[in-house]
């Protein structure tokens, strides 16, 4: 779904580069299947859908049944920072083309720049309306040219959420022989040759006044 902002049209721009960075992400995965941005749009305008302001969780489900997704995203970017290391002021990003940073005597300098971006954002089941998944990321960047740093801190941004997402694809051991382990998912469960899996074996019950609050695991 289009990425929410804290403020206005400053970091709506960002907002934008973000959306294209996570989809290009989920795609490359190969986890998923991305529904055509084309659709989308078209689906969201026939429900009245508001591309500024909070998003309603309602129509964003209601959004992804008529699509035929089994999960949204939702999201919000929580911060859009460019800096610099000198004495220049921070600059914003307008459209495609960067706004340069000023100095007091008025000359534009393009030196060096550090762009910082944050996303809050959450997975819906759409059948079930249930947040399966939520979480923040965020994505830090150096570079000379404004519009180019923004848009790298939004890549490694997108990078981490994908980091996310599969440390939350869990599996179960069903087999274990001689040193091979068997689970009971494989590919068509997000799993992908030369992934690295965390074995976690429960032990003991963790209590707390006399409640079972978890396990102890090896």
């Amino acid at each position: 779904m289009p990425l929410e902002t804290v403020s206005d049209d400053k970091e709506r721009k960002v907002a934008d580069i973000m959306t294209e960075e996570l989809t290009k992400a989920l795609y490359e995965s190969r986890r998923c299947t991305i529904v055509e941005r084309e659709n989308l749009a078209s689906v969201l305008k026939e429900i009245g859908f508001q591309m500024t302001g909070a998003v309603d969780p309602n129509k964003a489900v209601e959004a992804g049944k008529m699509l035929g997704a089994q999960y949204i995203l939702v999201g919000k970017i929580t911060m859009a920072s460019l800096t610099s290391n000198g004495p220049w002021l921070a600059t914003i990003l307008s459209g495609n083309e960067n706004v340069g940073l000023i100095g007091a005597a008025g000359a534009a300098t393009f030196g060096m720049l550090k762009g910082k971006v944050a996303l809050v954002y959450r997975i819906i089941d759409v059948q079930t309306g249930e947040i399966k998944i939520m979480g923040e990321v965020e994505g830090s960047e150096p570079g000379n040219d404004a519009y180019i740093t923004m848009h790298k801190a939004c890549k490694e941004a997108s990078k981490n959420f994908l980091k996310d997402m599969v440390q939350n694809v869990r599996s179960k051991v069903i087999d274990v022989s001689a040193e091979t382990f068997y689970i009971d998912m494989g590919s068509a469960g997000g799993f992908r040759k030369g992934e690295t899996l965390t074995v976690i074996r429960e032990t003991t019950p963790i209590e707390v006044n006399g409640k079972i609050v978890g396990m102890k695991e090896v």
